[in-house]
């Protein structure tokens, strides 16, 4: 039997709210405890502490759960392509299979899509169901047709299965349910894909006992706690008492206190929302809990508590995607998770005799967001429970230039307040190692490569005989693909130029030569092949290969032949879109719409290379390292270093030390991937049984409003071509260029050109003057 367990998930669309800083809101308070903190002499006492809670290793994915009035755990789970309900009566130290679900599904062709379990124990499901293996498609008229029907299912706790017909509206999509919780016994809330309405059901006669949002407002998610429905929409969070069907204009504390971080708005993944809730023990009180960490609220008050830090938990890891949240009657809170694509459960003790803040603060530095170093410092936290790893950004967003960053970081080291780990890429570290600014790793590189399986031409990049100040933890692989005949003729930048030029002569209509999602990016990709060419012999700026390289950029971008609209979103010269890597972005679609000949990345990870394998072997085409510079380049990322003036260097070294082993390795949050050679191969697949790695599909509307879909299979890379790739990060030799601030000079130069308001020449002499007074501070 075929089944995808989470179903069809629907197009997600971000809502834009304005974000402002959580910690800007007067009404919030930070408390670690229940509310009282006691202390010992001068040190804090009192932290939620979190642990795991064991689940069965097979369990694959979990529809619903809650906590039984008898205090019982209760899962509805698929495990080994079974679809069950899992029990644990003691706190889940050991679960119980006691029943299967796999009868609701009578067809071939079905699936259980989603489902919610009440505290009564009850569980209620909505099944897809088809006769034959034809899903939902484009029909001719473009119009989405959903080829099979869906019931809906309600188990009693004792274990007894009727349908359930809902009195609900009908949709061109059939009933397809975005999802379904429990508010209370009996009360069932639904929300069905197109539908920006929630409906409060009876589970027993499917009657609609009520409608909230008939304003319609666009609803990312919802939420219930207590007596209370929480809509996330895109002009803020509606609050409903779900009894009534009033809406609840008090909490205005709890509304900004959310609205206050634009992300708990929105929904950029279908594993997971950014905000969970439940209501507590105590009447009104109400529980939410984000990356941010765990609040506590009571309903029409004034302030919101946080319980516990999300920094000092794994609430914090950019790979943990939140299910749902749940309060125990002993207090204690559990959070269902996603990590890794492998669920958790986690739970959450307050033990008064831990403090509240760990005593030993390790100060960690990097100029922009680092999501492999925030995920690091939550498993190594978790880990080490008396360090208390502090993550600063320099540019704060974007708020701040590198520049400026790069200005206050060097004032603080020089008065002696600076970090203890620096997260060096994009600083002049070379010019920190020979200022006394960084300190001798080379005993962390001893360590390093005695115990872990790494790749010594990566990490030793910045070695110098006996002496190691920077360590690069990640790389990323600057590759061409195209035909295997139009590789042979690649052998520098100017070659590349050439051979796009002769493509261009034999192919006048295809769209685009080179693929350029924008200027930026083109730019941006050509520099991590071709940097190391921009330095002469003597490590001085080269001027005549600033010169090549926006020449050769200017040009691939005019063999584009994009209508104007096309053209309106490919001349951004900056990052507009931080959610977008286009240096790493394998383009699936124009290769399988014929609308690209070649395409220039730097791959970044497992996921972007089993792409870039689907579309080799089914486009017939080929990669190979880019040879822009005439050397084999890689670009460093995630460069660690330790500042010699360290408060604390044993807690730096241990930290140090820990993002080199396999754990925090193995989790590619984009950043490139790991030097450690297990977690290498964990990241291409090489150890994974498995055939696919998930699957592309993608849905456009022409002007005429007819629909037309692709759906591509990414399948795991075979043994040949992990042992292609793995042979090619063997050879790599010369690390690309990573000063932020000359690549950035470069960039903004070289955008001017690009668009034609300055010629090549003009454009390096620019560069070669704001370099060199940079070089000059």
């Amino acid at each position: 039997m075929r089944r995808n367990i989470r179903g069809i998930t629907a197009g997600i669309l971000a809502a834009a709210v304005t974000a402002i800083s959580l910690w800007g809101c007067q009404n919030v308070e930070n408390n670690a405890s229940n509310g009282e903190v006691s202390s010992t002499g001068t040190t804090a006492m009192g932290r939620y502490m979190e642990s795991e809670v064991p689940i069965p290793e097979e369990i694959e994915d979990i529809l619903g759960a809650a906590i039984l009035e008898d205090g019982t755990y209760r899962m509805a789970a698929a495990a080994d392509s079974s679809l069950s309900l899992w029990d644990s009566s003691d706190n889940g130290q050991s679960w119980e299979q006691v029943k299967s679900l796999d009868e609701l599904v009578t067809t071939e062709y079905g699936y259980l899509q989603n489902g919610a379990v009440a505290p009564d124990g009850s569980v209620f499901c909505c099944v897809y169901e088809n006769e034959e293996e034809d899903f939902d498609s484009i029909s001719e008229d473009g119009q989405y047709e959903v080829k099979g029907t869906y019931r809906f299912i309600k188990i009693s706790p004792e274990g007894e299965a009727e349908d359930i017909a809902l009195e609900l509206p009908d949709t061109e999509l059939k009933g397809m349910s975005d999802k379904i919780m429990y508010a209370g016994k009996g009360q069932l809330l639904i929300k069905l894909v197109g539908d920006n309405r929630v409906f409060r059901m009876d589970d027993e006669t499917g009657k609609n006992l009520a409608v909230y949002n008939e304003d319609d407002k666009y609803v990312t998610y919802f939420q219930t706690a207590g007596k209370r429905l929480y809509l996330y929409t895109e002009e803020g969070l509606l609050i409903y008492d779900w009894e009534s069907g009033e809406k609840v204009e008090g909490d205005t504390a709890l509304q900004e206190a959310i609205e206050a971080n634009a992300e708990n708005m929105q929904v950029l993944s279908s594993a997971g929302v950014p905000t969970v809730m439940c209501g507590g023990a105590q009447d009104k009180e109400i529980y939410y809990c984000n990356e941010e960490g765990i609040f506590r609220y009571q309903d029409g008050g004034s302030v919101v508590e946080q319980i516990a830090d999300g920094k000092l938990n794994s609430l914090s890891k950019p790979s943990v995607e939140l299910r749902m949240m749940m309060a125990a009657a002993d207090g204690s809170l559990l959070v269902l998770v996603s990590d890794e694509a492998k669920m958790k459960l986690l739970r959450y003790v307050y033990e008064a005799d831990v403090p509240s803040v760990p005593d030993t603060e390790i100060r960690v530095y990097s100029l922009n967001e680092n999501k492999e170093i925030q995920q690091a410092v939550s498993m190594f936290q978790t880990q080490n429970p008396k360090y208390y790893v502090s993550l600063e950004t320099g540019t704060k967003g974007g708020e701040v230039t590198v520049s400026d960053a790069l200005r206050t970081l060097n004032t603080e080291i020089m008065a002696g307040n600076g970090p203890d780990v620096l997260i060096l890429d994009g600083m002049p570290f070379t010019s920190y190692a020979e200022k006394g600014v960084l300190q001798d790793i080379s005993d962390i590189w001893q360590e390093i490569t005695q115990e872990e399986a790494i790749f010594e031409n990566i990490a030793g990049a910045y070695k110098e005989e006996e002496t190691v100040y920077a360590i690069p933890s990640r790389f990323k692989i600057p590759v061409i693909v195209g035909k295997e005949e139009t590789l042979a003729q690649i052998t520098g930048l100017a070659e590349l130029d050439s051979t796009a030029k002769k493509l261009r002569e034999e192919d006048e209509d295809v769209e685009s030569i080179l693929g350029v999602s924008s200027i930026y990016w083109l730019l941006k990709t050509l520099y991590g092949a071709y940097s190391p060419a921009l330095l002469t012999a003597d490590k001085s700026f080269d001027e005549n290969a600033v010169i090549e390289y926006l020449t050769c950029a200017k040009e691939l971008y005019e063999l584009n032949h994009y209508s104007e609209e096309q053209l309106e979103n490919r001349i951004a010269t900056e990052n507009t879109d931080v959610l977008f890597d286009g240096e790493s972005y394998v383009d699936i679609l124009n290769w399988y719409r014929g609308n690209i000949r070649m395409q220039a990345l730097n791959l970044a990870g497992g996921y972007e290379f089993a792409s870039l394998m689907t579309v080799c072997r089914e486009k017939e085409v080929e990669f190979a390292a880019s040879p822009l510079s005439g050397k084999n380049v890689f670009i460093p990322s995630t460069v660690i270093g330790m500042c010699s003036r360290s408060s604390q260097p044993e807690g730096a070294k241990a930290f140090i030390r820990f993002l080199f082993t396999q754990e925090p390795q193995s989790s590619n949050q984009g950043g490139g991937f790991p030097v450690h050679k297990k977690a290498f191969d964990s990241e291409v697949y090489a150890d994974k049984e498995l055939d696919l790695v998930s699957t592309f599909g993608y849905i456009e509307q022409d002007e005429d409003g007819v629909l037309s879909s692709l759906d591509v299979e990414i399948k795991k890379p075979d043994q040949e071509q992990y042992a292609q790739l793995t042979e090619l990060v063997e050879s790599l030799d010369t690390p690309s260029l990573t000063d932020a601030v000359v690549e950035d000079i470069l960039l903004e130069q070289g955008g001017k050109c690009v668009l034609g308001e300055i010629t090549a020449e003009e454009a390096a002499a620019a560069v070669s003057q704001k370099v060199s007074l940079y070089l000059a501070e």
